[in-house]
């Protein structure tokens, strides 16, 4: 096992985030976000994050969470105020394609080309 409050959290690019100080659960006590206390410098100009748990990876050999985002956007997250609604930073989903599904294979295919009618045969 492994105590998730007060964890250093890293980001995916090897920086230092910060550490997570509070977890979020939904009603059904499954926990949704973990709060972080990042930036500053002696608890001065910090502030907080939410990030969706999916985001974190836990590895039971390491003393820190690994976060599924770069130092850059976490930085750039809004603030976790606790009187407001949660605004959790989580991985960005992919980006729909574009792409055309192939056609069936059916009509890939060359078209056969006719067969020649059968030549007449003169009567004997």
């Amino acid at each position: 096992m492994i105590a998730v409050l007060g964890l250093a959290a890293m980001a995916q690019d090897g920086k230092d985030i910060g550490r997570i100080v509070d977890i979020l659960v939904d009603r059904n006590g499954r926990p949704r976000a973990a709060v972080i206390d990042v930036g500053g410098f002696l608890g001065m100009g910090n502030r907080k994050v939410a990030i969706d748990w999916s985001a974190l990876r836990f590895d039971m050999g390491k003393a820190h969470a690994t976060l599924d985002l770069n130092a850059d956007r976490i930085k750039g997250a809004p603030a976790y105020d606790p009187g407001k609604p949660v605004e959790a930073l989580g991985v960005p989903a992919p980006a729909p394609t574009t792409a055309k599904p192939p056609p069936p294979p059916s009509a890939l295919a060359p078209a056969a080309p006719a067969s020649p009618a059968p030549a007449a045969v003169p009567a004997q």
